[in-house]
């Protein structure tokens, strides 16, 4: 799917491209290596986490990796945005890094996964507080860098309302 995307057809042809880019969330090594293998032979930029760097979680845990892949190099790679998350029951500080790029269209892009509130029982708290810390987190790092034109896009967990500085919406 990512080749016919990004502009890339079945026999290695090119296509018109629909997207310039694509944010993905809970990448594993594998498949970030069979990316970034991919990426070789398509001309992709492709842009991971500092997750992916880091040692690995063990079996059955999110990586958090969360990466962009793009059809031209951004122009500049953002540090990522870092929320740290507290979880009130343990008092454990669990950290989430999400990567960061700005596209030629000089549009900062942040591939987003917010991490799931602890649930108690089968039911799925609400997320609206792990939200939250995030936008600002994404609203703070783009100001801090300059950006005034931010598309956080991924797995929020949970409805995202925006905030004075987040405008919600979906465009085609």
């Amino acid at each position: 799917m990512l080749r016919s995307q990004l502009g890339v057809g079945g026999a290695g042809e090119s296509v018109q491209p629909l997207i310039d880019a694509v944010c993905l969330q809970e990448v594993d090594r594998e498949l970030l290596k069979a990316i970034q293998a991919e990426a070789k032979s398509t001309g992709w930029s492709v842009h991971a986490n500092a997750s992916a760097q880091e040692p690995e979680l063990g079996t059955g845990r999110c990586s958090s990796i969360t990466a962009i892949v793009s059809r031209e190099p951004p122009m500049r790679v953002l540090p990522d945005v870092v929320v740290e998350y507290k979880d009130t029951a343990t008092k454990r500080v669990n950290t989430r890094r999400h990567a960061a790029v700005v596209l030629a269209s000089r549009v900062a892009l942040v591939s987003v996964h917010v991490r799931h509130c602890k649930a108690k029982g089968s039911e799925q708290p609400s997320n609206s507080e792990n939200i939250e810390q995030t936008e600002r987190a994404v609203v703070a790092s783009c100001d801090a860098e300059g950006c005034f034109c931010v598309a956080a896009v991924g797995d929020w967990n949970g409805s995202v309302s925006g905030t004075d500085e987040i405008e919600v919406g979906l465009y085609l």
